[in-house]
Protein backbone atom coordinates (compact mmCIF):
# COMPACT_ATOMS: atom_id res chain seq x y z
CA UNK A 1 0.00 0.00 0.00
CA UNK A 2 1.13 3.62 -0.92
CA UNK A 3 3.15 5.04 1.62
CA UNK A 4 3.85 2.20 4.26
CA UNK A 5 7.71 2.15 5.46
CA UNK A 6 8.35 -1.34 5.07
CA UNK A 7 12.26 -2.65 6.25
CA UNK A 8 13.73 -4.96 3.09
CA UNK A 9 16.81 -6.71 2.63
CA UNK A 10 18.06 -6.89 6.28
CA UNK A 11 21.25 -9.07 6.62
CA UNK A 12 20.75 -11.72 8.75
CA UNK A 13 24.88 -12.61 9.81
CA UNK A 14 27.82 -9.59 9.22
CA UNK A 15 29.24 -10.60 6.98
CA UNK A 16 26.62 -9.63 4.20
CA UNK A 17 28.14 -10.77 0.47
CA UNK A 18 28.18 -14.64 2.11
CA UNK A 19 24.55 -14.97 3.49
CA UNK A 20 21.16 -14.98 1.59
CA UNK A 21 19.60 -11.36 2.01
CA UNK A 22 16.09 -12.04 4.10
CA UNK A 23 13.41 -9.97 3.54
CA UNK A 24 11.95 -8.28 7.38
CA UNK A 25 8.66 -7.28 7.48
CA UNK A 26 8.44 -6.83 11.33
CA UNK A 27 4.89 -6.08 11.41
CA UNK A 28 5.10 -3.13 8.67
CA UNK A 29 1.76 -3.72 7.55
CA UNK A 30 -0.07 -4.53 10.21
CA UNK A 31 1.88 -1.14 11.85
CA UNK A 32 0.87 0.82 8.77
CA UNK A 33 -2.88 -0.06 9.20
CA UNK A 34 -3.13 0.26 12.94
CA UNK A 35 -1.54 3.85 12.34
CA UNK A 36 -3.71 4.31 9.39
CA UNK A 37 -7.25 3.76 11.95
CA UNK A 38 -5.92 5.64 14.96
CA UNK A 39 -5.33 8.51 12.33
CA UNK A 40 -8.89 8.17 11.00
CA UNK A 41 -10.09 7.75 14.12
CA UNK A 42 -8.47 11.08 15.45
CA UNK A 43 -9.39 12.88 12.16
CA UNK A 44 -13.39 11.75 13.29
CA UNK A 45 -12.98 13.05 16.59
CA UNK A 46 -12.00 16.00 15.52
CA UNK A 47 -14.60 17.17 13.12
CA UNK A 48 -17.70 15.71 15.47
CA UNK A 49 -15.99 17.64 18.38
CA UNK A 50 -16.06 20.38 16.05
CA UNK A 51 -19.37 19.70 14.97
CA UNK A 52 -20.98 20.06 18.89
CA UNK A 53 -18.92 22.90 19.91
CA UNK A 54 -20.38 24.96 17.27
CA UNK A 55 -24.03 23.64 16.82
CA UNK A 56 -25.96 26.62 17.06
CA UNK A 57 -28.57 26.92 19.92
CA UNK A 58 -32.35 27.47 19.55
CA UNK A 59 -31.82 31.03 20.77
CA UNK A 60 -29.13 31.74 18.11
CA UNK A 61 -31.65 30.20 15.97
CA UNK A 62 -34.49 32.58 16.65
CA UNK A 63 -32.57 35.72 16.60
CA UNK A 64 -31.63 34.65 12.84
CA UNK A 65 -34.73 34.40 11.63
CA UNK A 66 -36.26 37.69 13.13
CA UNK A 67 -33.47 39.55 11.52
CA UNK A 68 -33.96 37.53 7.82
CA UNK A 69 -37.47 38.42 8.93
CA UNK A 70 -37.27 42.09 9.71
CA UNK A 71 -34.54 42.59 6.89
CA UNK A 72 -37.20 42.14 4.23
CA UNK A 73 -34.40 41.65 0.98
CA UNK A 74 -36.93 38.92 -0.60
CA UNK A 75 -36.53 36.25 2.26
CA UNK A 76 -39.27 34.35 2.47
CA UNK A 77 -40.00 34.57 6.53
CA UNK A 78 -40.19 38.27 5.65
CA UNK A 79 -43.14 37.84 2.94
CA UNK A 80 -45.26 35.48 5.02
CA UNK A 81 -44.40 37.21 8.70
CA UNK A 82 -44.04 40.50 7.99
CA UNK A 83 -41.24 42.45 10.35
CA UNK A 84 -43.30 44.29 13.00
CA UNK A 85 -44.39 40.64 14.10
CA UNK A 86 -41.42 38.83 13.62
CA UNK A 87 -39.99 38.68 17.08
CA UNK A 88 -43.25 37.30 18.92
CA UNK A 89 -43.97 35.34 16.26
CA UNK A 90 -41.05 33.48 15.22
CA UNK A 91 -40.18 32.36 19.14
CA UNK A 92 -43.61 30.37 19.50
CA UNK A 93 -43.92 29.19 15.88
CA UNK A 94 -40.39 27.61 16.48
CA UNK A 95 -39.54 23.89 17.64
CA UNK A 96 -35.94 22.74 17.30
CA UNK A 97 -33.98 19.36 17.17
CA UNK A 98 -30.86 18.83 18.33
CA UNK A 99 -28.79 15.89 16.96
CA UNK A 100 -25.49 17.14 19.06
CA UNK A 101 -23.65 17.50 16.16
CA UNK A 102 -26.29 19.86 14.20
CA UNK A 103 -29.59 20.96 14.53
CA UNK A 104 -33.65 21.61 12.67
CA UNK A 105 -35.46 24.12 13.50
CA UNK A 106 -38.78 24.05 12.31
CA UNK A 107 -40.96 27.33 11.71
CA UNK A 108 -44.75 26.80 11.20
CA UNK A 109 -46.23 30.40 9.52
CA UNK A 110 -49.50 31.24 9.35
CA UNK A 111 -50.33 29.91 6.26
CA UNK A 112 -49.71 26.79 7.66
CA UNK A 113 -46.30 26.36 5.69
CA UNK A 114 -43.56 24.80 7.39
CA UNK A 115 -39.68 26.18 7.28
CA UNK A 116 -36.79 23.74 7.79
CA UNK A 117 -33.32 25.17 8.55
CA UNK A 118 -30.40 23.00 9.26
CA UNK A 119 -27.90 24.65 12.18
CA UNK A 120 -24.67 23.88 11.71
CA UNK A 121 -21.31 25.18 12.52
CA UNK A 122 -22.81 28.38 13.93
CA UNK A 123 -24.82 28.86 9.70
CA UNK A 124 -28.02 28.39 9.28
CA UNK A 125 -28.39 26.86 6.01
CA UNK A 126 -32.47 27.08 4.75
CA UNK A 127 -33.63 23.52 3.38
CA UNK A 128 -37.45 23.73 3.22
CA UNK A 129 -39.76 26.73 2.86
CA UNK A 130 -38.16 30.12 1.89
CA UNK A 131 -40.03 29.55 -1.47
CA UNK A 132 -37.05 26.80 -2.48
CA UNK A 133 -39.46 24.40 -3.18
CA UNK A 134 -41.74 26.37 -5.90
Amino acid sequence: MGSCLYIVNVPITPNAKKAPMTMVYLYAQEMCMRARRVIILIVALAVAGTLYVTNPGRDEYVRWAIDKAQSGGGYYMSRMIGPEAAPMYVDRATVGRDFLLFSLYYTTMETGDNVVTLGICRQFVPLRGYGLDR
